[in-house]
């Protein structure tokens, strides 16, 4: 299969669980901001499929992160 395909179809399933899951939405319902970093947003997602996320919140409040990581679960 062509590496081009390979990447395409990787970044394809990787948008589907992002969207899935509701990530982006849960992390900034709590007042975080969400960027996508890493391969996923290079476009190069290929043989390691993860999709890396920088979370920054302030004030940082460890209960909101834990209300996030439950409605995640």
């Amino acid at each position: 299969m062509d590496i081009l395909e390979v990447a395409k179809r990787n970044q394809q399933r990787a948008w589907e669980v992002i969207m899935d899951t509701d990530i982006i939405r849960i992390w900034e319902g709590i007042g975080a901001e969400v960027n996508l970093v890493g391969s996923l947003s290079t476009g190069l997602l290929m043989r390691h499929r993860d999709m890396d996320f920088h979370i920054y919140s302030y004030p940082f409040e460890i209960s909101d992160s834990f209300r996030a990581m439950s409605e995640l679960a």
